[in-house]
Order: structure tokens, then sequence, then C-alpha cells
């Protein structure tokens, strides 16, 4: 809604442009003259038309010496504004003096050095820019490429915040579309070291995830592997639940596709089952509720890495770097396993860590080290020390029994 206030006592200071034959819409005006409308006053329809600020007189006519000229007016008596503020339409003017281009120039650009229109700052190209060193339209802050940018070092249109390349980021560090928070790579994007599209979380790769440190697309939870997984920790497609590998589990570290419950190994199997196998043997799966597992042994295969920690020859494969802030590392399986590994050995605990990883059913040095790239020597593990380890009830052999009972044993089948 338009405002209107009645001036009775002291007019408006403000600037008119003229086409270059001093009319406007047609109206001929000369310089000294004042101007009264009779009647209501309509802005844009009825009345006298002015700008309190000289840049915003450059928004109806061309910022150019040959085809525009400008005045200093005072307008009086009934006063209405545009919306937005930029123009008013008053019922009297009168127009005090006309500006040289020079006159225009310096009221226009604020600051050295600009090169454009209606700038604030220093060193600035391009128009209504407000800050320094930047380059385009409409940006305020500094060192910004390309138009209505807000904050610094922005390259794009529309980018709030520092260091962002696209548009419409908002955040730090953002290279792409529609990404809110910092160090997002790709379009809408919400959170933080995200790569891909649509991402809520942090150090997602892929698109529509939501959570943290998922890969693939349209994982729900954290950690997971794959696509359209609910849960953490999964790897694969469709799972629910957690620890699961392979596609459309529901329940918890099933193994296969189609299985519902826990634990189960292969297809379309439910919680049923009676056995499960570690270290390529046999066990009863009620014995996994007892395991404790070493701390090392839960490991991710991705890591975001910040442009301070970055080698010189990261930085040449990662040159993205400079816009994100740093880049996501991904590591083979037994590369972070052993990374997992080296960092608990060092810790204070890791005598504990490294006795339940020797307490674990069926446990085998030499299947663990094909798993992990991890030997036993660097285990410190004797082969004393795994001949002395008291074995489960699925790992007695034929042998041992024979041993307790100090005869060969037949096996007989039931006819």
């Amino acid at each position: 809604m338009k405002t209107e206030k009645v001036l009775k006592k002291n007019a408006i200071k403000a600037y008119k442009a003229f086409n270059s034959d001093l009319t406007c819409k047609g109206f001929q005006y000369e310089v000294g003259k004042e101007y009264h409308h009779i009647g209501e006053i309509t802005v844009c329809w009825a009345g006298f038309h002015a700008c309190e600020s000289l840049a915003d007189c450059f928004r109806f006519y061309p910022f150019s010496e040959t085809k525009t000229r400008v005045a200093e007016v005072l307008a009086w008596g009934k006063v209405k504004y545009e919306d937005t503020g930029v123009k008013l339409c008053a019922s009297n003017i009168k127009v005090v003096r006309e500006l040289t281009w020079s006159e225009v120039l310096s009221l226009c650009n604020s600051g050295d050095n600009n090169t454009g229109d209606c700038n604030s700052g220093n060193h600035n190209t391009g128009d209504w820019n407000s800050g320094s060193r930047n380059s385009g339209n409409w940006n305020t802050g500094n060192w910004n490429s390309g138009n209505n940018n807000t904050g610094d070092w922005n390259s794009g249109d529309y980018n709030t915040g520092n260091y962002n390349s696209g548009y419409w980021n908002s955040g730090n560090s953002n290279s792409g579309e529609d990404n809110s928070g910092n160090s997002n790579t790709g379009k809408r994007n919400s959170g933080d070291n995200n790569s891909g599209n649509s991402n809520t979380g942090n150090y997602n790769t892929g698109n529509g995830n939501s959570g943290n440190q998922n890969t693939g697309c349209g994982n729900s939870g954290d950690c997971n592997s794959g696509d359209c997984n609910s849960g953490d920790c999964n790897s694969g497609n469709h799972n629910r639940g957690c620890g699961n590998s392979g596609d459309w589990n529901s329940g918890n570290w099933n193994i296969g596709n189609w299985n519902i419950g826990d634990r189960n190994s292969g297809y379309l199997n439910t919680s049923a089952q009676k056995y499960c196998f570690i270290f390529n043997k046999q066990v009863e799966k009620s014995v996994l509720a007892q395991i404790e597992f070493p701390e090392f042994m839960c490991f991710t295969l991705i890591e975001w890495i910040p442009d301070y920690k970055m080698s010189q020859q990261e930085k040449e494969r990662h040159p993205e770097y400079v816009t994100t802030g740093g880049y996501l590392k991904e590591y083979t399986y037994k590369e972070a396993f052993r990374k997992s590994f080296e960092k608990a050995r060092r810790k204070s605990d890791w005598p504990k860590q490294r006795q339940k990883l020797l307490d674990l059913p069926n446990f085998d040095a030499k299947v663990f080290e094909e798993i992990s790239g991890i030997t036993s020597e660097e285990l410190g593990v004797s082969a004393k020390e795994l001949a002395d380890k008291p074995k489960t009830a699925m790992e007695v052999t034929m042998a041992d029994i024979e041993k307790v009972f100090g005869c060969k044993i037949k096996i007989v089948k039931d006819r």
C-alpha cells in the first residue's frame, strides 16, 4: 500500500532524471521553474516524480551522458512513495539546477577507482556494488564475482556467505546451487561437507541422503553405503535396521537378501537359524549375544580432510579444495581397517582391545590377516597363546573327543 504524507513546511531535496531534451513522459521542464499539480496525485500516473537517491534515478533512465540529463529538485505539498520507497510522487516540484555529468559520476560512485555505475567502495567493476573489488552487479561485500552476492569472495549469483561458487548458496565454501551450510558440493545440500544433491546432514556423498557419512542415494541414518537404506552402517540397498549387508533386509546384522530378523546369513531367512559362522567356523547363534568386539573393528571408509591438512599432491589432485575448504578422502577396506588399528594401538587401553579380539570365538590369526591385512606379529600373538586359547563347543574336533575317551570313534550312519 502506498503511503502519503502532507508536507507543509520543509521541502524534500531529491533528484530527477530527464530525456536529453529535458522532457519526462512528454512533459517539458525548464531549469529554475516550479510546477504544480492540481488534484489527487498517483504514483506513475499523476504528479511529479523524483528520487531521493541519485543512483535510483537510473532504475528508470539509462546511465548515459548523451541520453540522460539529471537535475537537483525540491518536492513539497502532497507526497506519495512507491511501495519500494525508491520513487516519490509530489504535487509540487522545482527544478533547482542541472548537474554536470562529472557530478553525477561522483554522487553515484562512492569510493575510488570504480568502473561502472552507482558503486559504493573501491575498485569495483560493474553496477550497484557495495564494498571493494567486486566484479558484476549488485554485490555486497568484497571480491565478489557475479551478481547479487552478499559476503566475500563469492563467484556466481545470489550467494550469501563467503567463498561460495555457483548460485543461491547460503553459508561458506559451497560449490553448486541452493546449498545451505558449509563446504557443500552440488545442489540443495543442507549441512556441511556434503557432495551431491539434496543431502541433509554432514559428510554425505550422493543424493538425497539424510544423516551423516552416508554414501549413495536416499539413505536415512548414519554411515550407510548404497541406496535407500534406513538405519545405520548398512551396506547395500533398501535395508532397514543396522549393520545389514546386502539388499532388502529388515533387522540387524543380516548378510544376504530378503532376510527378516537379526544376524541371518543367506536369502529369505528369518531369525529361526541356529548357527552362524565366525572365522569360517560354525558357532551357535546364541553365542553372538555374548560377544564384545574391539572398538577398532568399527571404522569408516571415508574421511573429510580440511585444506590445512592436505598435502601438495592432494591439493593438485583435488583443486576443488579452494572452494570447498577440503575434500572427502576414500580409503580401501584394508587401509581403513589398518588406520583404525594403528590409532587403537597408540591408546592406553590397547591391551584390553587386543584381548577382546583374541577372545572372539574361533579366533584365527590367518583369517584375520586375510580380512584386515594385520599380521599376528603386529598383534603380538604367539603360537603358544593361540594353542592355549580355549575352544568353543563347535570347535571341538573328532581327535579331541578320541583323546578324552582314549579310543577310536567310528561314526555309523543311522539306517
